[in-house]
């Protein structure tokens, strides 16, 4: 064809040119699909099943987001406050939080103050200068701050579909998040909520730990199998992490990738060396 396309007329050129962008409008279509369909299935491996008639499940679920730190989750709070390559928006910092709701934005708002940055400063100005301001004296302002930094506030901050657009690597870690607590609190037991999210993590820590480089390998190869995935925790550092040597301390984000994978499986297939649940942890984000 390289040969002879100087011989073509300009209409056979014109008819080529309109066959090929044709074909390539086919070509990324399908990839479009694909990636949907992909992107889908990866999306439901982190969404809990909610089965209908289970209020009781879901309410013990609420109270447990809403009485719980964003903090308390290591690498959701790395996702989210730390590392800004995760999110289209960047991170997401504590005095943006209240303002995705539109009652507390109205609250802070009516004391003159504006926008995150000046609610930074103000509470700066507050608890290092001890220079006063009467918001922080309103006792609704404490509990809706209180409130914006618990992870029910994120669940309800991801209801907002532009928000999940915005923040997409935040937005997988919740629902990893969320999917376990799901699953965890779903059991008939006389166990606390704490006991039951977070049974036995410390030993399922240990054993992460010491097969960091094969669990790392593992999520790796399944990351690459997807064109554009990533993984919402130690993304750009899993390939060094897979050739970690055995018994070599673990640096700050390899600390948070442990305590991601250890949070949503079980010490039984840890102890089998079942690496499934960490592929939970790979999502395939949107443009």
């Amino acid at each position: 064809m390289q040969k002879n396309i100087k011989e073509l007329t300009i209409q056979m050129l014109e008819n080529l040119k309109e066959y090929y962008q044709k074909k390539s409008r086919k070509i990324m279509n399908q990839i479009s699909i694909e990636n949907d369909n992909i992107r889908r299935q990866l999306d439901e491996k982190r969404t809990p099943k909610i089965i209908l008639g289970q209020e009781e499940i879901k309410e013990r679920v609420t109270k447990y987001l809403y009485s719980t730190d964003i903090s308390d989750i290591s690498f959701l709070n790395y996702n989210m406050r730390i590392e800004k390559s995760f999110n289209n928006k960047g991170r997401i910092h504590d005095t943006q939080l209240p303002f995705f709701d539109e009652e507390m934005k109205n609250l802070i708002q009516s004391y003159g103050i504006n926008n995150e940055r000046e609610l930074f400063f103000t509470m700066i100005d507050y608890q290092c200068k001890k220079k006063d301001h009467p918001i922080m004296q309103d006792e609704n302002f404490i509990i809706a701050w209180n409130k914006a930094n618990t992870l029910g506030h994120l669940d309800k901050i991801f209801q907002n579909e532009q928000n999940r657009l915005d923040y997409q690597g935040t937005y997988a870690a919740f629902q990893y998040v969320k999917k376990h607590i799901w699953e965890s609190l779903s059991i008939n037991t006389e166990e606390k909520e704490e006991e039951l999210v977070w049974k036995n993590f410390d030993q399922k820590k240990i054993l992460v730990t010491e097969n960091l480089a094969p669990i790392a390998a593992y999520v790796l190869i399944h990351r690459n199998q997807i064109p554009k995935a990533r993984v919402f925790i130690n993304n750009g550092g899993l390939s060094r992490t897979a050739q970690k040597k055995k018994g070599s301390p673990p640096t700050y984000v390899q600390e948070r990738f442990i305590d991601a994978i250890a949070f949503g499986t079980t010490l039984e297939k840890l102890q089998q060396q079942n690496y499934e649940d960490s592929k939970q942890l790979i999502y395939l984000p949107k443009k």
